[in-house]
C-alpha cells in the first residue's frame, strides 16, 4: 500500500514534510511529494511521530479495580488482593480484558506493549498462556512482549523457578523478577540471570518499589550486570527507594547503573499512587528521573497498572501519562515536553531491541498523527490520534481500529 502523509510536522524538522510509506517503509520525505497514485492525507501541520511504546503493563491484572478494590491503597494490600483475584483468573477472562486494554492502548496511539504477566503458584501458567494468545491474536496490529514475573517471590515460592523454565519455553520474550519482596534477594537476582542465560533473554525487574530504603537491590542488580559479558538487555522499573537514600549513595548507584547499560523506567502514576502513605513529609514515590536523565541513563516511562488494585486509574494513554510525570518531576520547559516524547519513542525502543526506531527514510517503522502541532499540546491535552500506521496500512482513523 502507497501512503502519503501530506503537510506534517516532523520532530526532527523546521518546515512542513510530506512523509511517503510504501508497504510499511518510509520511501521518502520530502517539502513536496507528487506521487499521485498512492492514498494521500493532508495532515494539515499535526504532528507525527513513532509509535508509541508502553514499555510497562500488567494486562493480566487490568480492569479489576471494582471487584478486587484495595481499600488502604497501600502496595502490601494490593499485592493480597491481587493474589486472591488470581484465583479467580481464568484464560478466558484474562483474554478479555488483556484485549480490552491492549486496543484502549493502540487507539491512544501505542504500537508496542511489554506487559509483565504473573507466574506464580497461585495462577501457575494460566495468565502465561492467556496472554501469549492475546499477542498472537493482535499481531498485525501492534506488538506485545511477555515477560515471565514471579510477582509472589521467587527463593520463597517452591516451583516458581520451574514455572518461569516453562513459561520461557512456551515463548514468554522476557525475564522478570521483583527481588525487594523476596527474603532472599541476591538469590533471586542470581536465579533469574541463570535463567535469562538458558533461554538468552532480556531481563526486565521490578527494582526497589518500596518506601523502605533497606530496600536497595538496585546496587546488587547493577553489579551483575556489570560483569555481564552478552549482547542482552536489562531493565530496571520504579526505583522508588533511590529517592529515599541520600545523594552520595544514590550517586554511586547511579553512576554504576549508566556504566552498566542499565535501562530505567518510572512508573509516575501508580507510584505517585501507592507511595508515600506512611505520614509526613510525604515523598511523591517515583525515582530520581532528572538526575538519571542527566547523568545519561537511558531512562523512560510507562504505565504500568490500568484499574486494578495497584492503581485503580489509567486510559492506557502514554501521553496522559507523560503528562503525569511532568507534574511529578517537574519537567514543565519546551525541551522537557520534547524529552517527554522520546521517553515514549526513541529511548524505550532502545530497551526493547527495536532498530532504527525514528522518522527517516529507509526505515519501517509505526507512525502516529497526532491531534496537535506541538510538543506542549499534544502532552498537555493528549487527544485520541488522528489516525495510527502499522504494517503499512491505516489502523486507527480517528478513534477507530479499523484494521
Amino acid at each position: 500500500m502507497n501512503i502519503i502523509l501530506k503537510q506534517a510536522r516532523l520532530p526532527s524538522k523546521d518546515k512542513l514534510q510530506d512523509i511517503q510509506i510504501i508497504d510499511g517503509r518510509i520511501t521518502k520525505i520530502s517539502e513536496h511529494i507528487h506521487d499521485r497514485t498512492g492514498l494521500s492525507i493532508n495532515v494539515k501541520n499535526k504532528l507525527v511521530t513513532p509509535g508509541l511504546i508502553d514499555a510497562h503493563m500488567h494486562l493480566d491484572k487490568a480492569l479489576l479495580s471494582e471487584s478486587y478494590p484495595n481499600k488502604s491503597g497501600t502496595l502490601e494490600e494490593a499485592i493480597k488482593v491481587m493474589g486472591a483475584a488470581k484465583e479467580d483468573f481464568t484464560v478466558k477472562d484474562i483474554i478479555k480484558r488483556a484485549t480490552k486494554v491492549a486496543r484502549m492502548a493502540l487507539i491512544n496511539g501505542t504500537t508496542t506493549i511489554r506487559t509483565h504477566v504473573d507466574v506464580d503458584p497461585i495462577v501457575e501458567l494460566c495468565a502465561m498462556e492467556a496472554l501469549l494468545k492475546v499477542r498472537e491474536a493482535m499481531r498485525e496490529l501492534l506488538e506485545i512482549q511477555v515477560v515471565a514475573f514471579p510477582q509472589e517471590g521467587l527463593t520463597n515460592q517452591k516451583g516458581v523457578y520451574e514455572l518461569l523454565d516453562k513459561a520461557m519455553n512456551m515463548g514468554a520474550d522476557v525475564l522478570g523478577g521483583i527481588p525487594a519482596i523476596d527474603p532472599k534477594p541476591k538469590q533471586h537476582i542470581d536465579q533469574i540471570f541463570e535463567l535469562s542465560m538458558k533461554h538468552d533473554s532480556d531481563i526486565d525487574m521490578h527494582i526497589d518499589e518500596s518506601d523502605n530504603p533497606k530496600d536497595f537491590t538496585i546496587d546488587f542488580y547493577s553489579e551483575r550486570i556489570s560483569t555481564d559479558k552478552s549482547e542482552r538487555k536489562f531493565t530496571a522499573g520504579h526505583c522508588c527507594t533511590l529517592s529515599l537514600v541520600d545523594d552520595n549513595q544514590a550517586r554511586a548507584v547511579i553512576d554504576k547503573s549508566v556504566n552498566s547499560g542499565l535501562n530505567f523506567v518510572t512508573l509516575p502514576s501508580t507510584n505517585l499512587y501507592l507511595q508515600g502513605r506512611n505520614g509526613y513529609p510525604r515523598r511523591r514515590g517515583l525515582t530520581r528521573v532528572n538526575e538519571l536523565d542527566k547523568e545519561g541513563a537511558n531512562i523512560f516511562y510507562a504505565s504500568d497498572n490500568i484499574r486494578d488494585a495497584f492503581n485503580p486509574f489509567g486510559n492506557a494513554n502514554m501521553m496522559e501519562t507523560g503528562l503525569i510525570l511532568a507534574h511529578a518531576a517537574q519537567m514543565g520547559g519546551i525541551e522537557d515536553f520534547r524529552k517527554i516524547i522520546e521517553m515514549a519513542t526513541s529511548r524505550p525502543s532502545k530497551a526493547l531491541g527495536k532498530k532504527n526506531y525514528n522518522i527517516k527514510q529507509g526505515n519501517e517503522v509505526p507512525l502516529v498523527v497526532h491531534d496537535a502541532s506541538s510538543f506542549q499540546d499534544l502532552i498537555i491535552e493528549h487527544k485520541k490520534p488522528l489516525y495510527v500506521i502499522n504494517n503499512g496500512r491505516i489502523i486507527v482513523d480517528n478513534g477507530k481500529i479499523i484494521g
